[in-house]
């Protein structure tokens, strides 16, 4: 039987421990994507009670199975970053596929799908455009992936370089953004971004969903890691939603790349 002394400290201990740590879950972000859309025929008019298959072609792999609505809508929130087909089946339609679907971080990607008449066995192959307007939210966000970030002139491969060619940011320091919180010569190296004309403390930094602002006084992300390690990054310059948290102007996010898929494009 321990004393009831060190049962007390050892209580207190971990209830020190819970409340310490409860701040860095709580800015975990979310690290899915979503795709929603509407079922129309030809002439326009909602196709209701359509089955729509989700497949990740990253993995050959259905990760979700869902329907139209009445009005023909349909959603499949929280799915994994990558690459996706839908394929919708209705009664009286040709079976319609749309390919190489781009599901990012928090950006909810919009699939009307028509359907031709004509029977189930039938296949009709669609392909996505790439270059679609991003309605589904009014975020002012810029989106790189990650042959972009690894294929695009980097100096000191600090992928913070490229935050420097958005609209509405200017580097506090100008010159070659160096790598790590400190400089060459033992000093802070701080790479302060002002976006819209706002002080760098207002900045927000996130890695796979976890907030790596270094709060130790720096100002910036405390972490760096490799380009070629970097699925795809964004910036969130104006009007992102209130899941970020904090009172800041803008989010740096950055997710990594997976092991395990069979096809790693980004």
């Amino acid at each position: 039987m321990r004393p009831l002394h060190f049962q007390v400290t050892f209580r207190w201990f971990l209830y020190a421990a819970l409340f310490l740590g409860l701040p860095g879950t709580m800015r975990a972000q979310n690290l899915t994507g979503a795709i929603d859309g509407v079922v129309h025929d030809s002439s326009g008019a909602a196709v209701p009670n359509a089955r729509v298959t989700i497949r990740n072609t990253d993995q050959n792999l259905v990760e979700r199975t869902v329907s139209s609505d009445g009005q023909g809508q349909f959603t499949a929130p929280l799915l994994a970053t990558g690459h996706y087909s839908v394929t919708v089946e209705a009664t009286g339609f040709a079976t319609t596929t749309v390919s190489h679907i781009a599901v990012s971080v928090n950006q909810p990607v919009s699939v009307p799908v028509t359907l031709s008449l004509g029977k189930t066995t039938q296949t009709v192959n669609v392909t996505a455009n790439p270059v679609a307007p991003q309605v589904e939210t009014t975020a002012a966000c810029t989106l790189l992936d990650g042959a972009q970030v690894r294929q695009l002139s980097l100096s000191s491969r600090n992928y913070e370089q490229l935050m420097t060619l958005q609209p509405g940011i200017s580097e506090e320091v100008p010159g070659t953004i160096g790598r790590g919180i400190i400089s060459t010569n033992g000093g802070l190296n701080p790479a302060n971004f002002q976006v819209n004309g706002q002080r760098p403390t207002q900045d927000g930094y996130f890695l796979d969903g976890q907030d790596i602002l270094d709060h130790g006084g720096s100002i910036q992300s405390g972490l760096f890691p490799s380009i070629d390690a970097i699925r795809e990054m964004s910036l969130l310059r104006n009007s992102y939603g209130a899941q970020y948290g904090g009172s800041g102007t803008s989010r740096f996010r950055v997710s990594m790349r997976k092991r395990g898929l069979s096809q790693e494009t980004a």
